[in-house]
């Protein structure tokens, strides 16, 4: 059997109707993620922005060492993403002793884990 070829009309009215689902149900699809492995917490999904700039900053580093890019990765751009999910989904307050140590953490991990 052949396929036939989706006509414009018909793929027109696939994204009008996914429109108006989002707004009368109120439903917002889940953002495009980037799936990585983090040691301890399994599968991972990072936004595809914030996978970017991890990307970026490696492709920038890229004459660095593997584990001088690991550092850089985690000081940067790891620090950022685990201060807002340690703040956010931990409930930690930000500068106490716990979300020090709970950013120094996720930070190496979500490194390790875009390196990977």
């Amino acid at each position: 059997m052949g396929e036939e070829e989706v006509s414009d009309e018909c793929l027109a009215a696939l994204r009008a109707a996914s429109e108006v689902i989002g707004e009368k149900c109120k439903f917002t699809p889940p953002s495009p993620a980037k799936t990585i492995e983090v040691e301890g917490a399994g599968q991972l999904r990072i936004p595809v922005e914030e996978a970017r700039e991890a990307e970026k900053i490696l492709e920038e580093k890229r004459e660095l060492t593997k584990e001088e890019q690991f550092r850089v990765l985690k000081e940067t751009w790891g620090k950022k993403v685990a201060a807002g999910t340690c703040t956010k989904y931990a409930g930690l307050t930000p500068d106490s002793e716990a979300w020090k140590t709970c950013v120094e953490n996720v930070s190496e991990k979500l490194a390790r884990g875009m390196m990977t």
